[in-house]
């Protein structure tokens, strides 16, 4: 969604050196559990009860995952 926080999430990532990593919302199971790991994300900022819901189903075959901010 375009929503002023998702700039603010920009810069505060790219201030401490992070890379973030756009999901498509359209992405089916296996390829979000495919991306998540092939980019060694550690860290998953979700918006909405839907979104976080999925990740809840792929959380265990995520590899590197720590951390969850909705």
């Amino acid at each position: 969604n375009n929503v002023p926080e998702w700039i603010v999430l920009q810069i505060a990532v790219a201030r401490i050196g992070a890379i973030l990593v756009p999901i498509q919302p359209d992405m089916d199971k296996e390829g979000l559990v495919y991306q998540l790991n092939q980019s060694e994300t550690t860290t998953v900022v979700i918006e909405g009860e839907e979104r976080l819901n999925l990740f809840k189903e792929i959380k265990s075959d995520l590899e590197e995952v720590r951390d969850v901010i909705s």
